[in-house]
């Protein structure tokens, strides 16, 4: 719980016309720049849906115009929206007090760019004829509210739907499955958060690894080779799929289940990164291959000299070198020949351990990919390439094959 103090010389405090209850209200006050308690607000933004980015030129115009044209400041930007419980005013004092009492419904819903560049730009001392409009809503009673308010207002770069789930606690499930985890802290669930040092997973990642394994979206013989490349559409699938949870329609059938998959999430995580530590071995020639650019000349297919390290984020690992998406996830996709789907009843199982499986497939694996290589040329083309997804879940198919005999004839 925060009690938040601004001085203002005015508020107007507008009832909303649609109240349900008569607590919701719109309240509208100017303040100072100088005046604004920058840490005290900054420490409730869990209810934004994007993170700050503060190299973008929208950024860097709010920031100029606090520095250059603060007399103008009021009437270029749009202020800073809150979510609270209260406002109480004093006009004896001239404070406004804003009362926060529940994080996932109280805070900065907007302006949070505003906000930070206020702070920056507080700390060289920001003149006394910079003022912004703060707007407070009173009322939100759920964080479904508090993501319909939020999406709507944060208009001029649109708010990505990753960032509206999580508003929504969408994504709990998923959090709650990989907790404990050393890379749990590293991923980023909302917009702006990505970022190379602390963040460097998006969560469509991790829902594009899991679609891989969904055994009813994708049934022997069908292949996920559509999916290569392709998220954003899988963050449209699992928010249809909450909707349908809670009983609403959505605008179509989710065609994943992806709270099925998040209890294996930890496993399929772990396999992407084993199959690319593996495959970045010596005894492999991925990072011998060569492929052909526009114009018809040999180029090689691995980056220019990686300067640092590779992170292996789900092996919590540094390695020297990286495989090529393009062959990483066909052999990813094809260990859905392990998945036992339904088994248990709503559930999913490995008919083969992962730790055992991948030995005994890796060869069959590199050289299906190696094959489909040396006709596509390029490693994003053999993404692509169905014959080569093929191959691989037929390499994973075959060795379980061949474990299971062993088992039966031991």
């Amino acid at each position: 719980m925060a009690d938040i103090k601004i001085i203002t010389q005015h508020l107007r405090k507008l009832p909303d016309p649609q109240a349900t209850n008569g607590k919701e209200d719109v309240v509208y006050f100017p303040a100072r720049v100088r005046d604004l308690p920058v840490e005290e607000l900054s420490a409730w933004k869990d209810v934004n849906p994007r993170d700050v980015k503060t190299s973008t030129s929208v950024y860097n115009k709010i920031k100029s115009t606090l520095e250059e044209a603060p007399e103008r400041f009021y009437r270029r930007n749009r202020g800073i929206t809150l979510s609270a419980q209260d406002v109480v005013f004093d006009p004896k004092t001239h404070t406004a007090t804003i009362i926060f009492t529940d994080r996932r419904l109280h805070g900065v819903l907007d302006g949070a760019h505003t906000l930070h560049a206020a702070g920056e730009v507080k700390q060289n001392g920001v003149s006394d004829e910079a003022f912004v409009q703060l707007k407070v809503v009173t009322g939100l009673t759920s964080v479904e509210e508090v993501a319909e308010v939020a999406g709507g207002l944060n208009t001029s770069l649109a708010v990505d739907l990753k960032s509206l789930e999580n508003l929504e606690g969408h994504f709990k499930p998923l959090k709650d499955a990989l907790a404990g985890e050393p890379y749990a802290e590293k991923i980023a669930y909302k917009m702006n958060e990505q970022k190379a040092e602390t963040k460097p997973v998006d969560v469509r990642e991790i829902l594009y690894y899991l679609a891989l394994f969904d055994g009813q979206a994708y049934e022997s013989p069908s292949q996920p080779s559509r999916l290569f490349g392709r998220k954003e559409g899988l963050v449209r699938h699992f928010s249809w799929e909450c909707m349908k949870a809670k009983g609403e329609n959505p605008p179509e059938a989710p065609m994943y289940d992806f709270h099925r998959l998040f209890r294996r999430a930890k496993d399929i995580l772990l396999l992407r990164d084993q199959i690319e530590k593996e495959m970045i071995k010596p005894g492999y020639r991925f990072g011998k291959l060569k492929a052909k650019n526009s114009k018809g000349e040999s180029i090689s297919v691995k980056k220019k000299a990686i300067k640092k390290k590779h992170a292996l984020v789900f092996l919590d690992q540094e390695v020297d070198d990286q495989l090529a998406l393009g062959y990483l996830i066909p052999m990813l996709g094809g260990f859905r020949a392990n998945v036992d789907w339904n088994k248990p009843k709503g559930g999913m199982s490995w008919k083969v351990p992962l730790e055992e499986l991948l030995p005994l497939c890796a060869q069959s694996l590199a050289a299906a990919i190696l094959a489909v290589h040396d006709r596509e040329q390029r490693p994003e083309y053999v993404g692509r390439s169905s014959i080569a997804w093929e191959m691989c879940f037929n390499a994973v198919q075959t060795a379980i094959l061949r474990y299971q005999l062993e088992k039966k004839s031991a």
